[in-house]
């Protein structure tokens, strides 16, 4: 089926910004939260499961693998964004020991209670390789972009949306239905995220009553930019006919405190020209354990 490539998943966490409020002048004064938000502090660290997932959303329990996340250094001015937090992913075996692979990846979390990852459509469209249709080529087509994955000041459900054209992409090449093919394509890219807003959660960390969840749609859409004469067998795709409409999503559930709970990307059929489905499959993580750098709770 597919190849899995890096989904941090996106990709967070973190510990509470408390305001005080102080109310006369007496020792005994009382502290209250105000507008609590999100704050990664460099040291923090956790802890995944995580697991792919079969056609039918089922958890393929044999797949299971070990992730950690570190964040090494947080309030960067990096990626035309200031407040980015660099983190460190280590993917291990199912033993937590033996590591497969490293990479890094970047989240904002701002004081309006937004939460952004850095690159998700080309962490999305990765997905995309299979013998049928794969679109790797594309990715590093895709501009520079930091989408909103979370809003941990909104307890209510909200919408919002953004379109990212790239125009035409000259000679590219992506295989349609086993057959390599090179030519220009229109692509564009869109980002639909629908937000719950607060959702009680339960992961093997723990149950967080005040978690918020939000599900974010990349869409995907190609154009022929000219006429694609196919040999074998013999097909013309003519300009302007669309070869790929659709979609994958993935979801977080985030806690103040303890993050990143849960990130679930749905297996999904994805439909393209000449009624080719092509199956996606999903995968799961799920936080076992924390470690925040400036309480060391856990």
């Amino acid at each position: 089926m597919l190849k899995k490539t890096f989904v941090p998943i996106i990709p967070l966490v973190i510990p509470i910004v408390i305001g005080i409020g102080m109310i006369g002048c007496s020792d005994d004064t009382p502290t209250i939260s105000v507008n609590p938000t999100l704050k990664f502090t460099e040291g923090d660290e956790f802890t995944y499961d995580y697991y792919d997932r079969n056609e039918t959303n089922v958890r393929l329990d044999a797949s299971k693998q070990v992730v950690v996340w570190t964040a090494l250094r947080t309030d960067l001015d990096t990626l035309n964004r200031r407040g980015v937090t660099e983190f460190e992913e280590v993917r291990y075996e199912a033993d937590g020991t033996t590591e497969i692979s490293r990479s890094k990846f970047y989240m904002i979390a701002d004081e309006q209670g937004k939460l952004l990852f850095h690159n998700l459509p080309q962490v999305m469209m990765s997905l995309f390789q299979t013998v049928r249709l794969n679109l790797s080529s594309l990715i590093d087509e895709i501009p520079d972009t930091w989408t909103q994955i979370s809003d941990t000041k909104s307890p209510s459900p909200l919408t919002w949306s953004r379109t990212q054209s790239k125009g035409v992409v000259e000679n590219a090449t992506i295989t349609f239905n086993g057959i390599p093919i090179t030519t220009d394509i229109e692509m564009q890219i869109g980002v639909d995220s629908e937000h719950a807003g607060r959702v009680s959660t339960t992961v093997t960390a723990g149950t967080y009553d005040r978690a918020f969840s939000t599900t974010t749609h990349v869409l995907v859409k190609l154009i022929a930019a000219s006429d694609i004469a196919i040999d074998a067998p013999p097909i013309t795709i003519p300009k302007g006919q669309v070869i790929v409409d659709d979609s994958l999503s993935i979801e977080y559930h985030v806690d103040l405190e303890a993050g990143i709970l849960q990130q679930i990307i749905d297996s999904e059929t994805v439909k393209t020209i000449y009624h080719l489905n092509v199956p996606v499959n999903g995968s799961e993580m799920e936080l076992t354990s924390f470690t925040r750098a400036a309480t060391e709770e856990g």
